[in-house]
């Protein structure tokens, strides 16, 4: 049976033209499968973006615009298998606003499977 989780984290501070450079986002379901069914930020920050990756290929790009249109989780599809940690990379393209550190986060959807004695 899968159980619905969410991992938030903070966006780390980046310049504007800028990369912060991929960062593990570890969970309590790493020791077993997970399936990544959505994201959601606080950021609405035209041309900054989120790129999602698994074990260094990329499979999302999203750009922080999208959120301020979107009024629930952006629907992702992408299955995690266990050991391997949700890597984020957050990019401010040319003429994009700063991320200031700690001012805004990221929220992430995913199913892990139920745990013997949880929930």
């Amino acid at each position: 049976m899968a159980n619905i989780r969410y991992q938030s984290f903070l966006l780390p501070a980046v310049a504007a033209g800028a990369q912060s450079g991929p960062a593990n986002v570890s969970t309590f379901d790493d020791n077993t499968s997970r399936h990544l069914t959505g994201i959601k930020s606080t950021n609405i920050a035209k041309l900054t973006q989120i790129i999602l990756d698994l074990a260094g290929r990329v499979f999302a790009v999203i750009d922080c615009g999208t959120f301020g249109l979107s009024m629930d989780f952006i629907p992702l599809d992408v299955t995690f298998p266990a050991g391997v940690l949700f890597s984020v990379n957050v990019k401010v393209l040319t003429g994009g606003a700063a991320v200031v550190v700690n001012t805004d986060e990221v929220v992430l959807r995913y199913e892990g499977t139920q745990i013997l004695g949880s929930g």
